[in-house]
C-alpha cells in the first residue's frame, strides 16, 4: 500500500542554515526529509513550501513520483510578500499562476488563511482569478477556509469544475481541551453534497482526548468517511504543526507551552494505517490513491 503525505513543509534546519551555500543547504534539507519519511514508512509527499520554493521544486525534479509541489497563493503580510508566495493581489497574477503551473512538479495551488473580509468569488478579486485559472487548467485548489463552511459552499457552487481540497478536515484547528473540536461537524458533513469538494483529513490525533490509538475520535471520523467516501478524503500529517511546532519554524514544545495535540509522525500515520476499523480499500484511498487522482499526479 502506497502512503502519500498530503502536506509537508520545510524541515526545521532550513531556518538556521547559512544560505550562502544553497546547494549544501538543500542537500541537508533533502536528507532530513528523506529520513523523516523513511522512519515511518511514508513513500512520498505533497510539499507546501513556506519560505523555500526552490527546495520543493528541487525535490520534485529529482524524484517526480515521490514529491510534488503546492505553491501558496496569498495576501502580503503587512504589505510585504513572504518567501516565494504568489501575491493574490498582484497585477500580474495570471502570469505568476501560469509560470508556476508550467513548472514540473506543480500539481495544485493553495490559498493562504482567509479572513472574514475575503470573498473568494468576488468578481475581479485575485481569489476569483485563481479559481478561474484552476478551472481552465484542471488544477486542484487547496485551502484552509474550512472555518467558514459557508464560503466553501459558495466557491463549490460558483466553480463546480474546480476540484476543491478543504484543509484540516474542514474543522477549526484547536487543541483537544479547547472546547468541542467536533461542534461544527454537521456543517462539514453537509459539504459532501457538493461533488467537487474533497477533505484533507489532517491532524485527527490532535482532536482526541485519549492516548494512541485515539479510539475516541473514530466515530466522528467514520461519519465523515460515510458522508464523503474514502475516495474524496486524503491523509496529510502537517506534522511540523501538530507534534508541537517542531518543524520549519523550529518552535520546540518547551518554548510554546502546553499543547495537548502534540503527537509523533508515526502516530499520525498509524491512526489510519493500523487497526481494523477501516477497510483495506479505504486505507488505500485515504493514504495515497485519492491524492494521486485528485492532483493528477502519476506514480
Amino acid at each position: 500500500m502506497e502512503i502519500i503525505d498530503g502536506q509537508l513543509h520545510e524541515p526545521g534546519l532550513q531556518r538556521f542554515w547559512d544560505d550562502t551555500d544553497r546547494v549544501v543547504q538543500h542537500a541537508a534539507m533533502r536528507e532530513a526529509t528523506d529520513t523523516l519519511l523513511a522512519a515511518v514508512g511514508v513513500d512520498g509527499a505533497l510539499l507546501h513550501p513556506i519560505e523555500d520554493m526552490s527546495w520543493a521544486y528541487g525535490m520534485a525534479e529529482r524524484e517526480p513520483h515521490r514529491f510534488a509541489v503546492v505553491p501558496m497563493v496569498a495576501r502580503r503580510i503587512h504589505g510585504v510578500a513572504r518567501g516565494d508566495w504568489i501575491d493574490v493581489d498582484a497585477p500580474d497574477l495570471d502570469d505568476q499562476l501560469q509560470q508556476a503551473a508550467d513548472r514540473p512538479g506543480c500539481v495544485a495551488f493553495r490559498f493562504g488563511m482567509l479572513g472574514e473580509q475575503d470573498t473568494p468569488i468576488a468578481p475581479g478579486s485575485g481569489y476569483d482569478t485563481t479559481l478561474r485559472f484552476c478551472a481552465q487548467r484542471g488544477v486542484a485548489l487547496c485551502s484552509p477556509f474550512a472555518r467558514y463552511t459557508n464560503v466553501v459552499v459558495e466557491v463549490a457552487r460558483a466553480h463546480p469544475d474546480v476540484t476543491l481540497v478543504v484543509d484540516q478536515l474542514a474543522l477549526p484547528i484547536a487543541p483537544a481541551d479547547d472546547g468541542d473540536p467536533w461542534a461544527t461537524l454537521p456543517d462539514v458533513l453537509e459539504l459532501a453534497e457538493h461533488p467537487n469538494v474533497h477533505l484533507k483529513v489532517t491532524g485527527v490525533p490532535s482532536l482526541s482526548r485519549a492516548a494512541y490509538p485515539y479510539l475516541d475520535v473514530r466515530e466522528p471520523v467514520r461519519r465523515v468517511l460515510d458522508a464523503f467516501g474514502a475516495a474524496r478524503c486524503l491523509w496529510a500529517s502537517d506534522i511540523s504543526f501538530y507534534r508541537g511546532q517542531v518543524g520549519w519554524a523550529n518552535r520546540f514544545p518547551a518554548l510554546v507551552g502546553d499543547y495537548p495535540g502534540k503527537h509523533t509522525y508515526a502516530q499520525a500515520v498509524g491512526f489510519w494505517r493500523d487497526g481494523e476499523w477501516l477497510t483495506h480499500d479505504e486505507q488505500i484511498d485515504i493514504l495515497g490513491r485519492t491524492a494521486r487522482r485528485v492532483f493528477s499526479w502519476p506514480s
